[in-house]
């Protein structure tokens, strides 16, 4: 699969939890500041996939803008 990024628009992460410690891998930093907000609110168990569309067009990333790509 070939995830591309668009600068301040769309972007993507790779996390990992091993034991606790936490990586990100990302193209841009919208999706790590996506990643950070996504934990805050939900836990990670071993990997993910995180997507953030900027939907509303602010160039802002928002809770309801970062989806779990399957």
């Amino acid at each position: 699969m070939v995830y591309r990024s668009t600068w301040g628009k769309w972007d993507f992460a790779v996390v990992l939890n091993l034991s606790g410690v936490i990586f990100v891998m990302r193209t841009h930093r919208f999706s790590t500041q996506a990643c950070l907000i996504r934990l805050s609110f939900s836990k990670i168990h071993s990997y993910a996939v995180l997507e953030w569309n900027d939907r509303n067009g602010d160039g802002e990333v928002e809770p309801n803008e970062i989806y779990l790509v399957d």
